[in-house]
């Protein structure tokens, strides 16, 4: 796994993944930048704290389309509102973990993402990966 520096890398659109902390709500988009999309979207929700916790580089716009738009149609049935969805704790880390697999194996996450991946992992009973 890559940690990113946002600000070293030049990429033309970032896939996102946020969430409101404390509800099993995350968003998955585009942005050309991540920190203003932060800004944005936390003004539109001023009573919520809303963090990344993944993001993917992508060579251009069209390819970031792709990806999103394929993860919408993939995960409609989770879809809560828009762009927002609702995940279970396994969903969500099989989500990070196909994005870090499959999307050029290029996923960035914040420094705190084992620890967040740490506490809301939740095995399921027979221990076989969670799918979707």
């Amino acid at each position: 796994m890559i940690v990113g520096d946002r600000r070293k890398h030049k990429a033309t659109t970032i896939l996102y993944v946020l969430r409101i902390v404390g509800t099993d709500f995350y968003k998955i988009g585009i942005t050309n930048n991540l920190t203003n999309r932060l800004s944005a979207i936390r003004c539109e929700y001023p009573r919520r704290n809303i963090e990344d916790i993944a993001f993917v580089y992508c060579a251009n716009r069209q390819q970031a389309l792709s990806y999103e738009l394929n993860l919408h149609g993939i995960l409609k049935h989770k879809r809560a509102q828009f762009e927002w969805f609702s995940f279970t704790h396994n969903e969500i880390v099989c989500l990070l973990d196909f994005m870090d697999t499959f999307l050029d194996s290029q996923v960035h996450r914040d420094e705190d993402y084992k620890r967040f991946k740490s506490e809301i992992f939740v095995p399921t009973l027979d221990n076989r990966p969670y799918h979707f």
